[in-house]
């Protein structure tokens, strides 16, 4: 791989599928900037002049990543488990994984986190562990708006000083459910009522005081989703002093969009601001 990319002195973008040999990445081009992995079993990767960087599928969590000159990074993978490994130690090697990664990525501008890694953020932030998160401009998270979720968006907005920009994509199709909470132990050990745990969450001092837009993208068909995810849009109306538009794009047809429309709209209208200027406006995706 190394003189394939040695080889190839005008190239711009490498994607890497279903590979299975490729142990190391170790990319010197100057001319590569945009790397893509998606369901290799690579462990180290080392390209200190790639800008942007995508990790999906599933990973292994001794991967490791020297990234200097990275400015994007999309994190939508799992990670691999071994037949022995139970779920607590999937999970305690994801938080190793995750807090290594950020850690190594907290220069970059835009993070893109998807549903897999945002509810081992959950099990992170319940434990009260402090993770090393970056102070990006723009954050997307594809989310499946399940309860084991929010702890994770939570931190991952208390913790972002310095956004300004945060999507929320809400499809059930390309997200994966956690399985942890499957498990009585941690059922009685994580009692989540997602209706109030956003009352308790309180916004870091410097946390959302550059945020100016939010967006929610629903490609659910079922009207009523996007209810899910009042808890996060309370927070942020109420903690956002610099938001200038919240704006919902929904897939709906037009009677039952409308009703469920109405409905949503009524209770955020009802929600404080910190922002006066803040505006919600409704699109149909």
């Amino acid at each position: 791989m190394e003189s394939i990319v040695s080889g190839s002195p005008v190239l711009e973008s490498l994607e890497l599928r279903d590979c299975s040999g490729i142990i190391r990445l170790n990319i010197k081009s100057a001319s590569l900037k945009k790397l893509a992995i998606n369901r290799c079993r690579v462990r180290q990767i080392f390209a200190p002049k790639v800008e942007s960087l995508s990790i999906s599928g599933f990973a292994l969590w001794s991967m490791l990543v020297n990234l200097p000159s990275l400015l994007h990074a999309s994190l939508n993978f799992e990670l691999i488990m071994d037949e022995e490994e139970n779920f607590k130690e999937l999970y305690r090697k994801s938080g190793m994984l995750m807090t290594f990664l950020l850690k190594n990525l907290n220069h970059i501008e835009e993070l893109t986190i998807g549903n897999w890694l945002i509810q081992v953020l959950s099990v992170l932030e319940m434990q009260k562990l402090t993770l090393p998160l970056p102070t990006v401009q723009h954050i997307t998270l594809n989310i499946r708006c399940n309860k084991w979720e929010h702890p994770g968006i939570a931190c991952l907005l208390c913790s972002s000083e310095f956004l300004e920009t945060l999507v929320i994509n809400v499809n059930l199709s390309d997200c994966r459910e956690i399985k942890l909470h499957e498990e009585e132990s941690f059922r009685k050990l994580y009692k989540l009522d997602k209706k109030k745990y956003w009352d308790s969450v309180e916004a870091q001092v410097n946390s959302l005081r550059h945020l100016k837009t939010v967006k929610i993208v629903d490609s659910c068909e079922d009207p009523w989703k996007i209810e899910h995810i009042l808890g996060p849009l309370q927070f942020l109306l109420k903690n956002a002093r610099a938001l200038e538009k919240v704006v919902i794009c929904t897939k709906t047809d037009a009677d039952v969009g409308s009703l469920s429309s109405l409905k949503v709209a009524q209770r955020l209208l009802g929600f404080p601001r910190a922002s006066p200027t803040a505006v919600i406006l409704f699109h149909k995706s």
